[in-house]
């Protein structure tokens, strides 16, 4: 959504030769469905962007969908609102997501099908 941040990151891209990253400008609500037919299933995912609730968790549902079963989602900003805090305790809880780890600023989830469910908490001190 914000022109001036894909530039830098194109240009960190860039310098750290990383031919393997797929950009896309633009808000989530207009690229994402795109993005998700185009290019799964996916291994890893980094979601960052539109911090309510609802949509955290609308984009979850999408995105989990279109996850391969051992695969790996980072959600930033876990902790920066009530409405965030309780859509990361949402997802935690979701069958899909057996290992939950709440790293403060980010939360880190792992599909493992099989596993017993399991949430960590790591602050720092």
């Amino acid at each position: 959504g914000a022109p001036a941040l894909v530039q830098q990151a194109r240009q960190h891209f860039s310098w750290a030769e990383a031919t393997n990253i797929q950009q896309v400008e633009g808000k989530f609500i207009d690229t994402l469905p795109q993005v998700l037919a185009a290019t799964s299933p996916f291994d890893f995912v980094l979601l960052d962007g539109h911090h309510t609730a609802e949509a955290t968790l609308t984009y979850f549902e999408h995105i989990l969908s279109h996850c391969n079963t051992n695969a790996v989602l980072w959600i930033d900003d876990i902790n920066w609102s009530k409405g965030m805090k309780q859509a990361w305790q949402h997802i935690c809880q979701n069958p899909r997501v057996p290992i939950s780890v709440d790293l403060f600023d980010f939360g880190l989830l792992f599909l493992r099908p099989g596993k017993a469910k399991e949430h960590f908490v790591i602050r720092p001190v």
